[in-house]
């Protein structure tokens, strides 16, 4: 009995045990997320001495203009953090952290990415965005979710789901050569571009210290096959 009075009083705690109980718990988080912070700065400072980046933890790479890539129009609570340049195939390449929170109903939900951005200055790309095509995309499409896809190269159009406005200029973009490009990638990656930029990311995934100078090297490999495409059809 006595055992059984103690298990039920341990089960109702004093509301200020709670309250202190619910502060120890909300400052270890911050305590965590705050050294997993500094530790993956401080590694990808590190791969930046390594790889031949200059290196900033905390600046933004576009000086508070983002660029009309569809990834820095949506979200709030934007954030850059670690970011590396440097160049990578002959182009000027930002690498860096970003994260963002997207409303969904009632719990919004956080997404944290690295980005390799890539500009060419004078540009007038179309505004496009490619990413990896999923079942529920798949799905989507048939619903009327807009998907650009080409009868030349049925494994493009089953790899990957492409939109844009204007879908002339976008097929105009993607040239045999570039959907071949593409075609070839062993991991499918996301691209966006408009204007004079192109973003190179996976979705809510970070690289990791050890492989930004590959990183890097993809990005460039992909910007270098959209511009020798296309330039004189789009003014590069």
């Amino acid at each position: 009995m006595i055992a059984l009075v103690a298990q039920r009083n341990a089960g109702w705690l004093p509301p200020w045990q709670i309250v202190v109980g619910g502060v120890l718990i909300a400052a270890l988080i911050l305590a965590i997320a705050h050294y997993r912070q500094r530790r993956r700065a401080a590694d990808m400072s590190q791969a930046a001495m390594a790889g031949g980046f200059s290196f900033e933890p905390a600046a933004d790479p576009f000086a508070g203009s983002p660029p009309p890539v569809h990834l820095f129009q949506v979200g709030t609570r934007k954030r850059y953090r670690n970011l590396l340049r440097g160049s990578a195939g002959g182009l000027d390449v930002s690498i860096f952290d970003y994260s963002y929170v997207q409303s969904a109903g009632q719990h919004p939900q956080a997404h944290e990415q690295t980005v390799a951005a890539l500009r060419f200055t004078g540009a007038t790309l179309p505004a496009f965005e490619l990413r990896p095509e999923t079942i529920v995309l798949k799905f989507l499409a048939k619903l009327g979710f807009k998907d650009i896809n080409f009868d030349s190269n049925p494994e493009f159009s089953r790899r990957y789901l492409l939109r844009a406005q204007d879908e002339a200029a976008v097929r105009a973009l993607f040239t045999p050569s570039v959907l071949a490009f593409f075609e070839g990638l062993r991991d499918k990656i996301w691209v966006e571009g408009a204007g004079e930029w192109i973003a190179v990311y996976r979705w809510s995934r970070k690289v990791s210290p050890e492989n930004v100078r590959a990183f890097a090297d993809e990005a460039a490999a992909i910007a270098s096959t959209l511009k020798s495409a296309t330039a004189a059809k789009f003014g590069w």
